[in-house]
Order: structure tokens, then sequence, then C-alpha cells
């Protein structure tokens, strides 16, 4: 007689503690993923791949939905000296002329949780202060510029390009298409941006407010 005791046992992916992803599988932690992260963790949990479950689980953390308008930057003391030195704060200009290269990149976030965390992936800059940038318009949509995946070919040696990443985020891969992008803009999903020089005039045009928290 067949031996039919595992009959409806589903093989899943040892690296995975069942318990992470049943939380994974929830509401509110679907609606903070790309669903194409969310397919391909359903691809993780019946295979066999190596993975950090423990590494995805501290980045759904700090993964949410943004708050319009609204973005956080870890800088240094030396930093903030620098664009608080006038009576009217200056974040990005003493910034962009101290590094002085086309394609160095500002990064803000849109997640305070993420910076506290992480800091802002891609950087040099962090340090100990975070500070709170905010903007009258809605720079996820900009005036005159392309909105680009930072991985995408090309775009990190593209200054007129705004670079978007979810790096520190609930992301397996990199973000490197326009479709992308339209669903992280379309839900609202927690991302960093990335500005260079060619940006500082829209930037001063709509930044209206800074905060040292």
């Amino acid at each position: 007689m067949t031996d039919v005791h595992n009959q409806g046992h589903l093989v899943h992916n040892p690296n995975i503690p069942k318990n992470l992803y049943v939380q994974w599988r929830n509401a509110d932690s679907q609606k903070r993923m790309l669903k194409e992260t969310r397919d391909e963790l359903q691809d993780l949990w019946i295979g066999n791949q190596a993975f950090s479950a423990s590494s995805f689980d501290r980045m759904l953390k700090v993964s949410g939905i943004s708050v319009p308008n609204t973005y956080y930057r870890k800088i240094s003391e030396a930093e903030w000296g620098a664009i608080t030195i006038s009576s009217v704060p200056s974040p990005f200009k003493p910034v962009f002329d101290f590094h002085n290269t086309a394609n160095y990149r500002y990064w803000i976030s849109s997640s305070l949780n993420k910076v506290r965390a992480f800091g802002n992936e891609n950087s040099t800059d962090d340090g100990g202060v975070i500070i709170k940038l905010t903007f009258s318009a809605d720079i996820r949509r900009p005036v005159g510029f392309p909105l680009k995946a930072h991985q995408e070919a090309g775009v990190q040696n593209n200054p007129q390009a705004i670079a978007l990443h979810r790096e520190g985020f609930a992301q397996i891969g990199n973000i490197n298409k326009d479709s992308q992008i339209s669903e992280i803009l379309t839900r609202g999903l927690d991302h960093n941006l990335g500005f260079t020089r060619s940006h500082l005039e829209y930037l001063k045009a709509t930044f209206t407010e800074l905060s040292r928290l």
C-alpha cells in the first residue's frame, strides 16, 4: 500500500520561516510591495534558493505608503552647518557645490523609518542628523524632467533624469523599467529620489520647509 501520510505536504524554501511568510502574505504587508515582488516571494517560497528572510523582513518593516511632498535625508553635522549658515536655509546648493560633479545625486527618501534604520541608499553623505524636507509640489511627478528608474540603462549617467529606486525597502531585484515606476506612483509606495545639479532650480522652486528631527 502506498504511503500517503505526506500527500498534502507542500515543500517550501527552508530559508524562509513559515511564520514570516504568513506575515508577508497578509493584506497589510502585500499593499506595501510591488506586485512583482509578491510574485517573486511566492516563487521563492516553493523553491530552494538562497534568500535572507530576516533582511527582507527588516526592509518590509520600513516600507509603507508615502506622504506626498514630504521627504527625509540623513546628513552629517558638517552638511547641517553648511545648509543653515544663512538665515534662509538652503538644503541643496551647498551640497551640490561641495560635490560639484554633473552626476552626483542628492538622495532623499519618503520613509522616515527607512532613513532612521538604513540612511541614504547609494550615498556617502550619511551622518547623525535627520532632516525633513517639505515641498509645495508632488516631486514624484516633476515638471520638465523625466522620472526614471535608477537602474535603467543610461539613467545613472543622465543628469537630466530624476532617479527613483526602492533599495532599502521590501524589494527583490532592482527597479529598472517605467512600468515599475508607474506602479509605485499609482499605489503611493515608499521610494527614494535622486536629484542632480540639473534639478537645483526645480528643487529650490518647490521647496517650502526644512526641519531637523
